[in-house]
């Protein structure tokens, strides 16, 4: 990539080309030039400086969004030829006043500011969006693993190797875009089972919690609560 004061410098030359060439042009072409011929002259000059250097610092700043750059310099872009045109329109001969000049240039400048908020706005929202939904895949991806280190764990009674690959299928078709409460629970379960599954054999658990059967039956039954958890959610949420 191009430095940036390189690429500044580079921008300055052009816009300095573009003026230089675009006043001499003027000069040539239009002997006695109107009050509306002299303000076209500015926006003509001025849309140019504008796209260049605006084109210039989004370079930098949305580097990593090919698609929020696609659209932006989309805009600048139609920008430019529309103002563009309106002010050769008003250089030669569409002498409809100043009025109307400066009418059609606020409206398209007006325009291209409204898009490149809504589009900044809706960018900004999506790349929010797909971070959560990527926090949340690897969350499941990590009770996943999780389980799946339990199931496949050496020694277990035949029973309880079957519930716990149950969790671990159930577990397997979570959706994986949205998150739940129930979602620290399960892991905090699957922690707590894996603690009693460590501690050493011959111990006689004291209630439910501390019996592995009974917590892994606890978690199958919470691990398929999820689904319902996930879609009342986003019933909630329309």
């Amino acid at each position: 990539m191009i430095p940036f004061n390189n690429r500044l410098k580079a921008i300055i030359a052009i816009d300095l080309v573009w003026t230089i060439v675009s006043v001499l042009s003027f000069i040539i072409i239009i002997n006695r030039p109107t009050q509306v011929q002299l303000v076209s002259l500015l926006f003509w000059l001025f849309s140019f400086f504008l796209v260049s250097i605006v084109a210039s610092a989004l370079e930098v700043t949305l580097n990593s969004n090919i698609a929020l750059r696609a659209y932006t310099y989309g805009g600048l872009l139609i920008y430019l030829v529309v103002s563009l045109t309106t002010a050769f329109f008003y250089l030669f001969g569409f002498d409809e006043g100043l009025g109307s000049l400066l009418f059609f240039q606020a409206v398209w400048f007006g325009a291209l500011t409204v898009y490149e908020v809504i589009i900044y706005v809706f960018f900004k929202n999506k790349n929010l969006l797909d971070k959560e939904a990527n926090q949340n895949m690897l969350a499941v991806i990590a009770l996943k693993r999780q389980a799946e280190t339990l199931s496949r764990r050496p020694g277990l009674d035949s029973s309880l190797r079957h519930l716990l690959t149950n969790i671990e299928e159930e577990i397997k078709y979570f959706d994986r875009n949205s998150s739940s409460p129930i979602d620290e629970v399960i892991g905090f379960k699957l922690t707590e089972l894996d603690r009693l599954l460590s501690s050493p054999s011959g111990q006689t658990p004291s209630d439910r919690s501390e019996d592995p059967f009974g917590l892994a039956e606890e978690l199958l039954v919470i691990a398929k609560n999820r689904k319902m958890d996930v879609l009342e959610a986003k019933r909630g949420g329309f």
